[in-house]
């Protein structure tokens, strides 16, 4: 059974993006052979977000790994100027 706890930090390092983490619980699977995502509906017409989160560390308990992610704040806009 995996089980996870999902927290977000907005702090001084985050301007501009969310940096999400999550504490997984693998219970004896191998972290190598998880993939743990950050998913996000549509907003406003907009593309879903589907984001690879990336292991940062194991919890001392050596059963808990934790995964993070960062993501921007808003939706990035190109301008397409002519002529």
């Amino acid at each position: 059974m995996v089980k996870s706890a999902l927290r977000q930090n907005q702090g001084s390092e985050g301007r501009g993006k969310h940096v999400f983490e999550v504490q997984v619980y693998l219970s004896g699977l191998d972290p190598n052979s998880a993939r743990v995502e950050l998913y996000a509906d549509a907003v406003n017409s907009g593309e879903p977000v589907r984001q690879e989160m990336k292991r940062v560390r194991q919890l001392l308990d050596k059963n808990g790994t934790i995964y993070s992610v960062q993501v921007p704040t808003t939706p990035r806009r190109r301008t397409i100027r002519f002529g």
